[in-house]
This record gives structure tokens, sequence and C-alpha cells, in this order.
């Protein structure tokens, strides 16, 4: 069996579960490792970028001072175009690594983090900048060009999102509120992760979808590991199932690698 970090989720927090999940895959992707550990250990001026990036949330922390602040002049616009092109686009994988973990590709368990939420942003709507884009797109062609205006906000010391839509005119409330109904149900089914916390009907008691146990069934399973001898082992470990690679039928662990092979690869593509 690979070391335990590698496969062994089960102490990931339910705060956490987006940031590890992407976190993992990205290590389990050898271009994306590659690219971005080649990129944490540039040197700008003499200093390697991980530096810089450790250096300023200890900054941060002390000081309280704006993220970008606590660069060197000219450093955080460097270091974060640096990590865009790294990473491939995937501006949610920089700012993992650009506010929580600069020591990639160490396991996200060798330092699990937990992350407090804010209560004021609590009916803030996460997610991806593109959604948003795609949504603003779509809103204006039905609404006759309502929208003229979006405001992103980007709470980088916690990595909480804020969107606002402002103002709107030209359509009325039910449909503004109708348009947004639609856009958030799309949204759910596309990223469920995302709303696993949500209350409602068909959503209340939800576990999110297990996809670090996928990943951990592909790490076992490339690793030579066969079904049988996985779950023996895993059996001892827990008996807990949440992020574990537990099948009862060998149908099911095929189905998991599959899946992982699938979720990797849109990480990869920059569609994650």
């Amino acid at each position: 069996m690979p070391p335990s970090v590698e496969w062994d989720f089960t102490r990931v927090d339910d705060s956490a579960l987006q940031s590890a999940t992407l976190y993992e895959y990205a290590r389990s992707s050898d271009k994306l490792r590659n690219a971005v550990s080649k990129c944490l250990q540039t040197k700008i001026k003499g200093k390697r970028i991980s530096e810089y990036i450790l250096a300023a949330l200890i900054t941060e922390r002390k000081t309280r001072k704006p993220y970008p602040d606590c660069f060197p002049a000219g450093v955080y616009r460097k270091v974060s175009a640096d990590l865009i092109n790294a990473t491939g686009g995937n501006f949610k994988l920089r700012h993992i690594i650009m506010h929580q973990r600069p020591d990639f590709p160490a396991p996200w368990m060798s330092f699990p983090l937990k992350f407090k939420p804010n209560e004021n942003f609590s009916r803030i709507i996460c997610t991806p900048m593109n959604h948003v884009f795609k949504h603003v797109e779509e809103l204006a062609i039905e609404s006759g060009d309502a929208l003229k205006q979006l405001e992103y906000e980007e709470k980088t010391n916690t990595g909480r999102f804020q969107i606002s839509f402002l103002p709107l005119h030209g359509s009325t409330i039910k449909d503004i509120v109708g348009d947004f109904e639609k856009w958030l149900r799309e949204e759910i089914k596309q990223h469920p992760d995302n709303y696993s916390a949500m209350k409602g009907k068909g959503r209340k008691g939800q576990l999110p979808i297990p996809r670090l146990a996928w990943l951990a069934a592909y790490r076992i399973h490339k690793a030579g590991v066969t079904f049988d001898d996985a779950q023996i082992k895993l059996e001892k470990e827990s008996n807990y199932y949440g992020h574990l690679p537990k099948y009862s039928e060998k149908s099911a662990w095929s189905d998991a690698i599959k899946k992982a092979k699938q979720f990797l690869a849109k990480v990869e593509s920059g569609q994650i």
C-alpha cells in the first residue's frame, strides 16, 4: 500500500473538502505537479516564489495588511501571473496554493487545514468566475441587456468569494428571481460539492460526492494493490467509510478508478 497520506482522507474537514479535493487531484497530475513545483522553485530577485508566498502569509497574519501588500513591490503580480500559467489558468488552484498551501506538492494530510466560515457571508453563493460570466451573458440576452454591472470581490485572506449583481433594470423581480433560480439549480447539478451543506428538499443530510475516495482507489490501484488486498487493509484501518475507498463489489472499485481518471482529466484541462 502507498503511504496513508496518499489515500486516507478521513481527517479532511468538511470546511476544506473543496480545496483538499482539487489540491490532491493536482498532485496526482504529472502535468500540474511538475509545472507548479517548478514555478514555486523559480527565483525572483534571488528568492524562491514559495518563500515569498510563505513570508507574505506570515506578514498578513501579523499585520492584517492586504495580502498583495505583503509582497515586495512588483512581486505579487509576477507570482500570481506565473502560478496562473503553471496551473493552466485554474484560478481556484492558484488561490489554494497562494493563500493556503505554498508547500505544494506536499500531501494535504501532512498539514490538514480547517476553515472557519464568516457568518456575514453565510448566504453568498460561491462559484468559479467562468460560471458567473456565463450566467451574466445569458441573463443579459434574456433580459434585454438588463445587466449593466458585475461586482466581484475576492476575500483573499480566507478564500471566500462574494458575488453581487448590480444594478438590474428593465426586468421584473419575477424575471430576475426566475433566472437566478434556474442558474442556481444548474450550478448545484454541475458542482454538487459546492452546495453539499445546503438545506432544503433533496439536499439535507447528503454526503459530499466521494471524489477523494475515487482518488484513493485510483492511487492504490496504480501502486499495484489488488481490490481484495486493498479491502482487507482498509477494513483493518477504519470503520469510517466517508473518503475511504471501501467497496463491497469489485465493479464499484473499478468504477471509482474510472471516475477518478475522468475527474483528473477535467482538472488537468482546467474544467474544474
